[in-house]
Protein backbone atom coordinates (compact mmCIF):
# COMPACT_ATOMS: atom_id res chain seq x y z
CA UNK A 1 0.00 0.00 0.00
CA UNK A 2 1.86 2.62 -0.20
CA UNK A 3 3.26 4.12 -3.26
CA UNK A 4 6.65 2.62 -3.93
CA UNK A 5 6.78 0.83 -0.60
CA UNK A 6 8.21 -1.97 -2.68
CA UNK A 7 11.47 -0.03 -2.55
CA UNK A 8 13.98 -2.30 -0.87
CA UNK A 9 15.93 0.60 0.55
CA UNK A 10 14.48 4.06 1.11
CA UNK A 11 17.34 5.27 3.27
CA UNK A 12 15.09 5.57 6.25
CA UNK A 13 15.44 3.68 9.48
CA UNK A 14 14.23 0.08 9.51
CA UNK A 15 11.49 0.19 6.94
CA UNK A 16 8.80 -2.45 6.87
CA UNK A 17 10.46 -4.05 3.84
CA UNK A 18 13.00 -6.78 4.41
CA UNK A 19 14.43 -9.52 2.25
CA UNK A 20 13.24 -12.42 4.34
CA UNK A 21 13.26 -13.72 7.88
CA UNK A 22 15.26 -16.55 9.32
CA UNK A 23 14.34 -18.06 12.66
CA UNK A 24 17.40 -18.51 14.87
CA UNK A 25 18.01 -21.95 16.33
CA UNK A 26 16.48 -22.67 19.71
CA UNK A 27 19.75 -22.34 21.65
CA UNK A 28 19.43 -18.63 22.28
CA UNK A 29 21.79 -17.29 24.88
CA UNK A 30 19.73 -14.20 25.59
CA UNK A 31 17.10 -11.76 24.33
CA UNK A 32 17.83 -8.04 24.58
CA UNK A 33 15.65 -4.97 24.06
CA UNK A 34 16.55 -1.36 23.35
CA UNK A 35 14.87 1.82 22.15
CA UNK A 36 16.18 3.55 19.05
CA UNK A 37 15.40 7.24 18.66
CA UNK A 38 14.75 8.14 15.01
CA UNK A 39 13.49 11.32 13.35
CA UNK A 40 10.07 9.65 13.11
CA UNK A 41 9.89 8.52 16.74
CA UNK A 42 11.22 5.82 19.02
CA UNK A 43 11.37 2.17 17.93
CA UNK A 44 11.72 -0.89 20.16
CA UNK A 45 14.56 -3.05 18.82
CA UNK A 46 14.92 -6.65 20.01
CA UNK A 47 17.90 -8.87 19.32
CA UNK A 48 18.38 -12.54 20.19
CA UNK A 49 21.96 -13.69 20.53
CA UNK A 50 23.58 -17.11 20.59
CA UNK A 51 27.05 -16.49 21.92
CA UNK A 52 28.38 -19.99 21.31
CA UNK A 53 27.35 -19.88 17.64
CA UNK A 54 28.11 -16.18 17.14
CA UNK A 55 24.67 -15.77 15.57
CA UNK A 56 21.44 -13.95 16.18
CA UNK A 57 18.35 -12.21 14.88
CA UNK A 58 16.73 -8.79 15.01
CA UNK A 59 13.06 -7.85 15.43
CA UNK A 60 11.26 -4.52 15.19
CA UNK A 61 7.70 -5.41 16.28
CA UNK A 62 6.21 -2.04 15.37
CA UNK A 63 7.25 -2.58 11.77
CA UNK A 64 6.40 -6.29 11.52
CA UNK A 65 10.05 -7.23 11.23
CA UNK A 66 10.51 -10.51 13.07
CA UNK A 67 13.56 -12.72 13.57
CA UNK A 68 15.57 -11.42 10.65
CA UNK A 69 18.98 -13.05 10.60
CA UNK A 70 21.99 -11.00 11.64
CA UNK A 71 24.56 -11.43 8.89
CA UNK A 72 27.55 -10.77 11.13
CA UNK A 73 27.68 -11.36 14.88
CA UNK A 74 30.92 -10.95 16.81
CA UNK A 75 30.85 -11.37 20.58
CA UNK A 76 34.36 -10.99 21.97
CA UNK A 77 33.63 -9.49 25.35
CA UNK A 78 33.46 -6.70 25.95
CA UNK A 79 33.39 -5.95 22.22
CA UNK A 80 30.16 -6.68 20.36
CA UNK A 81 29.24 -6.17 16.69
CA UNK A 82 26.36 -7.10 14.42
CA UNK A 83 25.39 -6.27 10.85
CA UNK A 84 22.21 -6.58 8.76
CA UNK A 85 23.58 -6.17 5.27
CA UNK A 86 20.28 -6.02 3.32
CA UNK A 87 19.22 -3.04 5.44
CA UNK A 88 22.64 -1.38 5.57
CA UNK A 89 22.79 -1.69 9.38
CA UNK A 90 26.00 -1.80 11.41
CA UNK A 91 26.07 -1.86 15.22
CA UNK A 92 29.22 -1.50 17.34
CA UNK A 93 29.08 -1.75 21.11
CA UNK A 94 30.24 -3.14 24.44
CA UNK A 95 28.51 -6.04 26.16
CA UNK A 96 28.50 -7.26 29.74
CA UNK A 97 26.23 -9.52 31.76
CA UNK A 98 23.26 -7.15 31.86
CA UNK A 99 23.74 -4.33 29.35
CA UNK A 100 24.91 -3.49 25.86
CA UNK A 101 25.92 0.05 24.97
CA UNK A 102 26.77 1.17 21.47
CA UNK A 103 26.11 3.04 18.22
CA UNK A 104 23.58 2.04 15.56
CA UNK A 105 24.28 3.08 11.96
CA UNK A 106 22.09 2.63 8.88
CA UNK A 107 22.95 3.66 5.37
CA UNK A 108 24.84 6.81 4.52
CA UNK A 109 23.02 9.23 6.84
CA UNK A 110 21.65 7.74 10.03
CA UNK A 111 23.59 7.23 13.27
CA UNK A 112 22.27 7.08 16.85
CA UNK A 113 23.06 5.70 20.27
CA UNK A 114 21.31 2.40 20.97
CA UNK A 115 21.62 0.62 24.31
CA UNK A 116 20.13 -2.76 25.22
CA UNK A 117 19.13 -4.53 28.42
CA UNK A 118 17.85 -8.07 28.83
CA UNK A 119 14.17 -8.19 27.91
CA UNK A 120 11.66 -8.61 30.73
CA UNK A 121 8.19 -10.16 30.67
CA UNK A 122 6.75 -6.70 31.34
CA UNK A 123 8.45 -5.40 28.21
CA UNK A 124 7.05 -8.27 26.16
CA UNK A 125 3.51 -7.44 27.35
CA UNK A 126 4.00 -3.72 26.73
CA UNK A 127 5.02 -4.38 23.13
CA UNK A 128 1.99 -6.61 22.56
CA UNK A 129 -0.30 -3.92 24.00
CA UNK A 130 1.32 -1.22 21.85
CA UNK A 131 0.69 -3.25 18.70
CA UNK A 132 -3.03 -3.54 19.24
CA UNK A 133 -5.09 -2.29 16.29
CA UNK A 134 -8.44 -1.29 17.81
CA UNK A 135 -10.08 -0.41 14.47
CA UNK A 136 -9.68 -3.89 12.98
CA UNK A 137 -13.30 -5.11 12.59
CA UNK A 138 -14.39 -7.97 14.79
CA UNK A 139 -17.61 -9.95 14.33
CA UNK A 140 -20.41 -10.59 14.54
CA UNK A 141 -21.10 -8.30 11.57
CA UNK A 142 -24.42 -6.80 10.41
CA UNK A 143 -23.51 -7.79 6.84
CA UNK A 144 -22.54 -10.95 4.97
CA UNK A 145 -19.06 -12.11 3.95
CA UNK A 146 -18.32 -14.30 0.95
CA UNK A 147 -15.11 -15.75 -0.47
CA UNK A 148 -14.88 -15.36 -4.25
CA UNK A 149 -12.52 -16.25 -7.11
CA UNK A 150 -12.20 -14.25 -10.34
CA UNK A 151 -10.36 -15.48 -13.43
CA UNK A 152 -8.25 -13.18 -15.59
CA UNK A 153 -6.52 -15.31 -18.21
CA UNK A 154 -4.13 -17.59 -16.35
CA UNK A 155 -4.54 -15.66 -13.10
CA UNK A 156 -7.14 -16.51 -10.45
CA UNK A 157 -7.76 -13.63 -8.06
CA UNK A 158 -8.98 -14.59 -4.59
CA UNK A 159 -11.06 -12.07 -2.70
CA UNK A 160 -13.69 -11.28 -0.13
CA UNK A 161 -17.09 -9.74 -0.75
CA UNK A 162 -18.83 -7.94 2.10
CA UNK A 163 -22.44 -7.02 1.39
CA UNK A 164 -25.59 -5.92 3.18
CA UNK A 165 -28.15 -8.56 4.05
CA UNK A 166 -30.92 -8.94 1.50
CA UNK A 167 -31.16 -9.54 -2.23
CA UNK A 168 -30.03 -6.18 -3.55
CA UNK A 169 -29.07 -5.17 -6.11
CA UNK A 170 -26.49 -3.13 -4.22
CA UNK A 171 -24.07 -0.45 -5.39
CA UNK A 172 -20.53 -1.81 -5.31
CA UNK A 173 -16.92 -0.79 -4.86
CA UNK A 174 -13.69 -2.51 -5.87
CA UNK A 175 -10.67 -1.87 -3.65
CA UNK A 176 -7.25 -1.59 -5.33
CA UNK A 177 -4.06 -1.99 -3.33
CA UNK A 178 -0.89 0.06 -3.44
CA UNK A 179 2.53 -1.01 -4.65
CA UNK A 180 4.23 -4.18 -3.63
CA UNK A 181 2.59 -7.57 -3.13
CA UNK A 182 -0.47 -6.88 -0.99
CA UNK A 183 -3.19 -9.03 0.47
CA UNK A 184 -6.86 -8.12 0.23
CA UNK A 185 -6.75 -6.16 3.50
CA UNK A 186 -3.66 -4.22 2.40
CA UNK A 187 -2.09 -5.42 5.63
CA UNK A 188 0.86 -3.36 6.79
CA UNK A 189 2.51 -3.37 10.22
CA UNK A 190 -0.49 -5.12 11.75
CA UNK A 191 -2.95 -2.62 10.28
CA UNK A 192 -5.68 -3.76 7.85
CA UNK A 193 -6.94 -0.53 6.26
CA UNK A 194 -8.93 -2.16 3.45
CA UNK A 195 -10.79 -4.34 5.93
CA UNK A 196 -11.61 -1.20 7.94
CA UNK A 197 -12.86 0.64 4.84
CA UNK A 198 -14.88 -2.32 3.55
CA UNK A 199 -16.51 -2.74 6.96
CA UNK A 200 -17.51 0.92 7.03
CA UNK A 201 -18.95 0.93 3.51
CA UNK A 202 -20.86 -2.34 3.82
CA UNK A 203 -22.48 -1.03 6.98
CA UNK A 204 -23.65 1.86 4.79
CA UNK A 205 -25.21 -0.33 2.11
CA UNK A 206 -22.40 -1.07 -0.36
CA UNK A 207 -21.19 -4.39 -1.63
CA UNK A 208 -17.39 -4.22 -1.44
CA UNK A 209 -14.90 -6.56 -3.11
CA UNK A 210 -11.27 -6.59 -2.03
CA UNK A 211 -8.78 -9.09 -3.43
CA UNK A 212 -5.23 -10.39 -3.04
CA UNK A 213 -2.75 -9.17 -5.64
CA UNK A 214 -1.87 -11.62 -8.38
CA UNK A 215 0.78 -14.08 -7.20
CA UNK A 216 0.30 -13.20 -3.53
CA UNK A 217 -1.61 -14.73 -0.62
CA UNK A 218 -4.39 -16.86 -2.15
CA UNK A 219 -4.28 -15.42 -5.68
CA UNK A 220 -2.43 -17.33 -8.39
CA UNK A 221 -0.12 -16.05 -11.09
CA UNK A 222 3.21 -14.27 -10.76
CA UNK A 223 3.65 -10.92 -9.07
CA UNK A 224 7.27 -10.24 -9.96
CA UNK A 225 7.51 -8.63 -13.36
CA UNK A 226 3.83 -7.70 -13.50
CA UNK A 227 3.20 -4.15 -14.75
CA UNK A 228 0.71 -1.46 -13.89
CA UNK A 229 -1.17 -2.48 -17.04
CA UNK A 230 -1.43 -6.03 -15.68
CA UNK A 231 -2.92 -4.74 -12.45
CA UNK A 232 -5.42 -2.60 -14.37
CA UNK A 233 -6.39 -5.74 -16.32
CA UNK A 234 -7.05 -7.51 -13.01
CA UNK A 235 -9.34 -4.69 -11.90
CA UNK A 236 -11.22 -4.90 -15.21
CA UNK A 237 -11.74 -8.63 -14.64
CA UNK A 238 -13.11 -7.95 -11.16
CA UNK A 239 -15.39 -5.24 -12.58
CA UNK A 240 -16.82 -7.64 -15.17
CA UNK A 241 -17.31 -10.27 -12.48
CA UNK A 242 -19.34 -7.85 -10.36
CA UNK A 243 -21.44 -6.87 -13.38
CA UNK A 244 -22.44 -10.53 -13.73
CA UNK A 245 -23.80 -10.80 -10.18
CA UNK A 246 -27.54 -10.49 -9.61
CA UNK A 247 -27.00 -8.76 -6.26
CA UNK A 248 -24.96 -5.90 -7.83
CA UNK A 249 -26.37 -2.78 -9.45
CA UNK A 250 -24.15 -2.85 -12.54
CA UNK A 251 -24.70 0.87 -13.14
CA UNK A 252 -23.17 1.75 -9.79
CA UNK A 253 -19.81 0.01 -9.56
CA UNK A 254 -16.93 2.24 -8.49
CA UNK A 255 -13.22 1.98 -7.70
CA UNK A 256 -11.30 2.84 -4.54
CA UNK A 257 -7.51 2.83 -4.94
CA UNK A 258 -4.78 3.63 -2.47
CA UNK A 259 -1.35 4.90 -3.51
CA UNK A 260 -0.39 3.05 -6.70
CA UNK A 261 -3.95 1.74 -6.69
CA UNK A 262 -4.96 5.36 -7.22
CA UNK A 263 -3.23 5.13 -10.62
CA UNK A 264 -4.32 1.59 -11.48
CA UNK A 265 -7.98 2.56 -11.02
CA UNK A 266 -7.88 5.59 -13.34
CA UNK A 267 -5.88 3.60 -15.91
CA UNK A 268 -8.64 1.00 -16.02
CA UNK A 269 -11.46 3.59 -15.89
CA UNK A 270 -9.97 5.67 -18.72
CA UNK A 271 -10.98 2.79 -21.00
CA UNK A 272 -14.26 1.89 -19.28
CA UNK A 273 -16.93 4.57 -19.11
CA UNK A 274 -19.19 2.28 -17.08
CA UNK A 275 -17.20 2.96 -13.91
CA UNK A 276 -19.56 4.88 -11.63
CA UNK A 277 -17.01 6.68 -9.45
CA UNK A 278 -13.34 6.75 -8.47
CA UNK A 279 -11.84 7.39 -5.04
CA UNK A 280 -8.09 8.06 -5.09
CA UNK A 281 -6.55 7.77 -1.62
CA UNK A 282 -3.05 9.24 -1.96
CA UNK A 283 -3.11 8.11 -5.57
CA UNK A 284 -0.86 9.32 -8.35
CA UNK A 285 -2.09 12.53 -9.93
CA UNK A 286 1.28 13.98 -10.83
CA UNK A 287 4.29 12.81 -12.85
CA UNK A 288 5.46 9.44 -11.43
CA UNK A 289 9.07 10.31 -12.25
CA UNK A 290 9.04 13.54 -10.27
CA UNK A 291 6.94 11.92 -7.57
CA UNK A 292 9.48 9.15 -7.01
CA UNK A 293 12.46 11.50 -7.00
CA UNK A 294 10.64 13.82 -4.60
CA UNK A 295 9.76 10.89 -2.37
CA UNK A 296 13.38 9.75 -2.15
CA UNK A 297 14.59 13.31 -1.49
CA UNK A 298 12.06 13.96 1.27
CA UNK A 299 12.65 10.65 3.04
CA UNK A 300 16.42 11.06 2.97
CA UNK A 301 16.24 14.66 4.20
CA UNK A 302 13.87 13.68 7.00
CA UNK A 303 16.41 11.11 8.12
CA UNK A 304 19.39 13.42 8.23
CA UNK A 305 20.77 13.65 4.69
CA UNK A 306 21.95 16.90 3.16
CA UNK A 307 21.63 18.26 -0.38
CA UNK A 308 18.03 17.90 -1.43
CA UNK A 309 18.62 19.17 -4.96
CA UNK A 310 21.43 16.68 -5.52
CA UNK A 311 19.27 13.80 -4.28
CA UNK A 312 16.34 14.79 -6.50
CA UNK A 313 18.51 15.25 -9.58
CA UNK A 314 20.36 11.97 -8.99
CA UNK A 315 17.14 9.98 -8.84
CA UNK A 316 15.76 11.76 -11.90
CA UNK A 317 18.95 10.78 -13.72
CA UNK A 318 18.57 7.20 -12.51
CA UNK A 319 14.98 7.09 -13.77
CA UNK A 320 16.05 8.40 -17.17
CA UNK A 321 18.61 5.61 -17.35
CA UNK A 322 16.20 2.78 -16.57
CA UNK A 323 13.36 3.93 -18.85
CA UNK A 324 15.83 4.02 -21.73
CA UNK A 325 17.14 0.51 -21.11
CA UNK A 326 19.68 1.04 -18.34
CA UNK A 327 20.91 -1.87 -16.25
CA UNK A 328 20.91 -2.33 -12.44
CA UNK A 329 24.61 -1.56 -12.25
CA UNK A 330 24.03 1.80 -13.99
CA UNK A 331 21.74 2.87 -11.14
CA UNK A 332 23.97 1.33 -8.48
CA UNK A 333 27.07 3.13 -9.73
CA UNK A 334 25.20 6.44 -9.88
CA UNK A 335 23.98 6.15 -6.27
CA UNK A 336 27.39 5.11 -4.96
CA UNK A 337 29.16 7.89 -6.82
CA UNK A 338 26.82 10.82 -6.24
CA UNK A 339 25.04 9.93 -2.97
CA UNK A 340 27.61 7.64 -1.32
CA UNK A 341 25.14 4.79 -0.95
CA UNK A 342 26.54 1.59 0.62
CA UNK A 343 27.20 -1.14 -1.95
CA UNK A 344 24.40 -3.48 -0.80
CA UNK A 345 21.81 -0.71 -0.66
CA UNK A 346 22.79 0.73 -4.04
CA UNK A 347 22.68 -2.70 -5.65
CA UNK A 348 19.19 -3.35 -4.26
CA UNK A 349 17.86 -0.04 -5.53
CA UNK A 350 19.39 -0.79 -8.93
CA UNK A 351 17.54 -4.10 -9.12
CA UNK A 352 14.34 -2.49 -7.90
CA UNK A 353 14.42 0.36 -10.41
CA UNK A 354 14.97 -1.95 -13.36
CA UNK A 355 12.01 -4.18 -12.52
CA UNK A 356 9.37 -4.15 -15.30
CA UNK A 357 6.79 -2.91 -12.79
CA UNK A 358 8.86 0.13 -11.83
CA UNK A 359 9.55 1.02 -15.46
CA UNK A 360 5.85 0.69 -16.31
CA UNK A 361 4.97 3.01 -13.43
CA UNK A 362 7.55 5.58 -14.47
CA UNK A 363 6.02 5.51 -17.96
CA UNK A 364 2.47 5.93 -16.64
CA UNK A 365 0.99 8.97 -18.41
CA UNK A 366 -0.89 10.62 -15.57
CA UNK A 367 -1.99 13.61 -17.63
CA UNK A 368 -3.46 11.61 -20.52
CA UNK A 369 -5.15 9.13 -18.19
CA UNK A 370 -6.79 11.55 -15.76
CA UNK A 371 -7.86 13.83 -18.61
CA UNK A 372 -10.16 11.04 -19.83
CA UNK A 373 -12.09 10.63 -16.56
CA UNK A 374 -15.67 11.86 -16.84
CA UNK A 375 -17.13 9.98 -13.84
CA UNK A 376 -17.20 11.48 -10.31
CA UNK A 377 -13.72 11.53 -8.75
CA UNK A 378 -12.61 12.09 -5.17
CA UNK A 379 -8.86 12.68 -4.75
CA UNK A 380 -7.59 12.82 -1.17
CA UNK A 381 -4.13 13.22 0.35
CA UNK A 382 -2.90 13.58 3.89
CA UNK A 383 -1.07 16.84 4.50
CA UNK A 384 1.88 14.96 6.07
CA UNK A 385 2.20 12.40 3.29
CA UNK A 386 5.91 12.08 2.41
CA UNK A 387 5.42 9.24 -0.05
CA UNK A 388 3.02 11.12 -2.32
CA UNK A 389 3.71 14.83 -1.87
CA UNK A 390 0.18 16.22 -1.51
CA UNK A 391 0.32 19.74 -2.97
CA UNK A 392 1.67 19.03 -6.47
CA UNK A 393 -0.27 15.78 -6.58
CA UNK A 394 -3.66 17.31 -5.85
CA UNK A 395 -2.95 20.34 -8.03
CA UNK A 396 -2.43 18.01 -11.00
CA UNK A 397 -5.61 16.09 -10.26
CA UNK A 398 -7.40 19.42 -10.31
CA UNK A 399 -5.75 20.49 -13.57
CA UNK A 400 -6.33 17.27 -15.50
CA UNK A 401 -9.89 16.68 -14.29
CA UNK A 402 -10.71 20.24 -15.33
CA UNK A 403 -9.17 19.51 -18.73
CA UNK A 404 -11.40 16.43 -18.93
CA UNK A 405 -14.46 18.63 -18.55
CA UNK A 406 -15.35 16.58 -15.48
CA UNK A 407 -18.40 18.08 -13.80
CA UNK A 408 -18.14 16.26 -10.46
CA UNK A 409 -14.80 16.02 -8.74
CA UNK A 410 -13.60 16.79 -5.23
CA UNK A 411 -9.98 17.53 -4.28
CA UNK A 412 -9.17 17.36 -0.57
CA UNK A 413 -6.03 17.67 1.56
CA UNK A 414 -6.50 16.66 5.19
CA UNK A 415 -4.35 18.19 7.90
CA UNK A 416 -2.22 15.99 10.12
CA UNK A 417 -2.55 12.71 8.20
CA UNK A 418 0.20 10.60 6.67
CA UNK A 419 0.27 8.37 3.59
CA UNK A 420 -1.82 5.74 5.37
CA UNK A 421 -4.32 8.37 6.58
CA UNK A 422 -3.20 8.02 10.16
CA UNK A 423 -2.81 11.01 12.49
CA UNK A 424 0.94 11.61 12.42
CA UNK A 425 3.55 13.88 13.95
CA UNK A 426 5.92 13.98 10.99
CA UNK A 427 4.59 11.66 8.29
CA UNK A 428 7.79 9.60 8.48
CA UNK A 429 7.45 5.96 7.42
CA UNK A 430 9.04 4.89 10.70
CA UNK A 431 5.93 6.14 12.55
CA UNK A 432 3.45 3.90 10.74
CA UNK A 433 3.73 0.91 13.04
CA UNK A 434 3.68 2.99 16.23
CA UNK A 435 0.30 4.63 15.55
CA UNK A 436 -2.69 2.65 16.88
CA UNK A 437 -5.15 4.29 14.45
CA UNK A 438 -5.46 2.36 11.18
CA UNK A 439 -7.47 4.94 9.19
CA UNK A 440 -8.67 8.31 10.43
CA UNK A 441 -12.35 8.02 11.36
CA UNK A 442 -13.34 11.48 10.11
CA UNK A 443 -11.74 10.78 6.72
CA UNK A 444 -13.46 7.39 6.59
CA UNK A 445 -16.83 9.07 7.14
CA UNK A 446 -16.05 11.75 4.55
CA UNK A 447 -15.25 9.11 1.94
CA UNK A 448 -18.41 7.19 2.83
CA UNK A 449 -20.56 10.32 2.61
CA UNK A 450 -19.06 11.28 -0.75
CA UNK A 451 -19.73 7.84 -2.24
CA UNK A 452 -23.23 7.61 -0.80
CA UNK A 453 -24.25 10.85 -2.54
CA UNK A 454 -23.09 9.44 -5.92
CA UNK A 455 -24.92 6.12 -5.69
CA UNK A 456 -28.32 7.20 -4.42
Amino acid sequence: MKLLMRVAYLSTVLLSFYLGSVIVAAEVTSKWQGKLTTPGGALDIIIELNESKQSGSISVPAQSLHDMKLDVVTINKPDFTFEVKPLGIIYRGKIDADNITGIFKQGPVFEAELNFAKQSQEQQKAIADALSRPQTPKGPFPYLEEEVSITNGDVVLSGTVTKPKGNGPFPAAIMITGSGPQDRDETILGHKPFKVIADHLSRRGLLVLRFDDRGFAKSTGTFKGATIQDFASDVEAVFQYLKSRDDVNNKKIGLIGHSEGGAVGPLMAANNDEVAFIVSLAGIGTSPKELYATQQRDILLMNGAQGGELIFNTFMEAIDKVVTGGKPEDVSTLLKTKLRYPDDAADMVGRFMTDPWFISLMNYDNAATISKLKMPVLAVNGEKDIQVEPNANLDDFQKYLTAAGNQDFTITKIDGLNHLFQPSETGNISEYGNIPVTFDEATLKMVGDWITKRIQ
